[in-house]
C-alpha cells in the first residue's frame, strides 16, 4: 500500500485544489492519500472561511481519503512550526511514503540546497542574520538577504523563490524532513492556478485569497454562490448552500471576543509577553494602541510597524486569544510531536489505512 500525504487548508476549497489532490496520486501511484488540515484557525492569522467539517468534506469527495486536523498551535504559528508539526503529524502514522506540497517554481534543487543549508544553520549566517534584523530588517527580509550573500550567484533567483508563499512552505517541509530524519520522499507539483496572492478571477482556477475577497464583498448577494461556481467544484457548492446558518465566517467575526480577552488580560497582567509571537515591543504597542481598539482587522493594522509583519501580529494576537503560550510550544517541541491528532474525516475506502495505522 502506497501512502501520500499532504499539508493544507483549503480555505475554502476550490477547483485548484481538486486538481492537486489528484495530481499527487497520479505522480505518486498512491493508494490513499492523507491530509493534515488546519481546522478552526489558519496560518495566516485569522479564522478559516469555511468549518473545518465542510472543508473535509470537499477534501474527501475530491481526492483525499483520510483527512487529519493539525492542532492549532501549530496551525496558527510560523511557516516554520506550521511545517514542523504537520511533517511531525505524518511520520507519526508510520504508513506515510511521501509529502506532496504545491510550489511555484521548478527549481527544487536550490530549495534543496537552501533546506540543507539552514537545516544546519552556520555560525556565520547566524551572525550575518542578527546583523541585519538589528539594521531594522524584517525576518523574511534579513534572511533573503544573508542567504544571498551566502549562495553567490543565485541573487537573483533566492529573492524570487523566498517571495512566493508556497515556495516558503515548501522550504520549510524540506528543512522538517531533514531535521526529523523523516523517510517521507518529498514530491513538489507545480502550482497551475493563480498565484498565491493573487485576486485574478479567471475560470476554472482562482486563489483562495481571491475567493475569500470575492465572499467578503458578495457575501449579502443572493448571487455569490453563481459567483463562486466556475471556481469550485459543485459538490462544495453543494456544502456551502447546505451550511446553515451563513457557512462563511470572516475574521472581524471575532473582534469583540478579542477585544475581551485583550482588555482582561492587560487588566490583569499589563502584559502580554508570555503568548506565542509576542515579543517585548508588540506587547507594548498593542498595550498602547488597546484603546483605540475598533476590530480585529484595523488592530492589526494599528499595531504595524516595519519590523514587524502584518501576518506575525495576526497570528500573536490569535495567540492571545486562544491562550496560546511561549511554554506550550516548549512543551511541544521538548515532547518531539504533536499531544494529540483529531481524524475530520474518514472513506469507507480507506479502512485498510486506518488498520496500518492502528498497527
Amino acid at each position: 500500500m502506497k501512502v501520500t500525504g499532504v499539508i493544507a487548508e483549503f480555505n475554502p476549497f476550490h477547483n485548484g485544489h481538486a486538481y492537486f489532490l489528484r495530481k499527487a496520486k497520479e505522480i505518486t501511484g498512491a493508494d490513499h492519500c492523507v491530509v493534515v488540515m488546519s481546522g478552526d484557525f489558519v496560518q495566516r492569522g485569522a479564522p478559516a472561511i469555511a468549518d473545518k467539517y465542510i472543508r473535509t468534506q470537499a477534501a474527501l469527495e475530491n481526492g483525499a481519503d483520510l483527512v487529519l486536523e493539525l492542532p492549532v498551535l501549530y496551525a496558527t504559528s510560523s511557516a516554520e512550526t506550521f511545517a514542523g508539526g504537520a511533517v511531525s503529524v505524518l511520520n507519526c502514522l508510520g504508513t506515510v511514503d511521501t509529502l506532496c506540497f504545491g510550489c511555484e517554481t521548478e527549481n527544487m534543487a536550490l530549495l534543496e540546497d537552501l533546506a540543507a543549508f539552514l537545516t544546519e544553520e552556520s555560525c556565520e549566517y547566524r551572525q550575518l542574520l542578527r546583523q541585519l534584523l538589528s539594521e531594522g530588517l524584517t525576518y523574511p527580509a534579513a534572511r533573503s538577504n544573508a542567504l544571498c550573500r551566502i549562495f553567490p550567484g543565485q541573487e537573483e533567483k533566492i529573492p524570487d523563490l523566498l517571495s512566493a508563499p508556497n515556495n516558503i512552505l515548501a522550504l520549510e517541509y524540506l528543512k522538517a524532513l531533514k531535521q526529523q530524519n523523516s523517510p517521507i520522499t518529498p514530491v513538489s507539483v507545480k502550482r497551475c492556478d493563480s498565484g498565491y496572492h493573487s485576486d485574478a478571477l479567471i475560470p476554472p482556477f482562482a486563489s483562495a485569497g481571491a475567493l475569500r475577497n470575492l465572499i467578503s464583498a458578495h457575501s449579502e448577494d443572493t448571487d455569490l454562490y453563481d459567483l463562486l461556481q466556475p471556481f469550485v467544484p459543485d459538490n462544495i457548492l453543494k456544502q456551502f448552500k447546505m451550511g446553515k446558518p451563513f457557512p462563511f465566517l470572516f475574521e472581524n467575526d471575532i473582534s469583540v471576543p478579542l477585544h475581551y480577552r485583550l482588555l482582561s488580560r492587560w487588566s490583569e497582567q499589563g502584559s502580554f509577553t508570555e503568548y506565542l509571537d509576542v515579543g517585548n515591543e508588540l506587547s507594548a504597542i498593542i498595550s498602547k494602541k488597546l484603546f483605540e481598539y475598533s476590530d480585529f482587522a484595523r488592530f492589526s493594522n494599528l499595531c504595524k510597524t516595519k519590523d514587524l509583519t502584518q501576518a506575525r501580529i495576526r497570528r500573536a494576537l490569535l495567540h492571545i486569544l486562544l491562550d496560546l503560550t511561549r511554554s506550550d510550544l516548549e512543551m511541544a517541541n521538548a515532547a518531539g510531536h504533536p499531544a494529540y491528532v483529531r481524524m475530520l474525516g474518514c472513506k469507507k475506502s480507506a479502512t485498510d489505512l486506518l488498520t496500518a495505522i492502528k498497527a
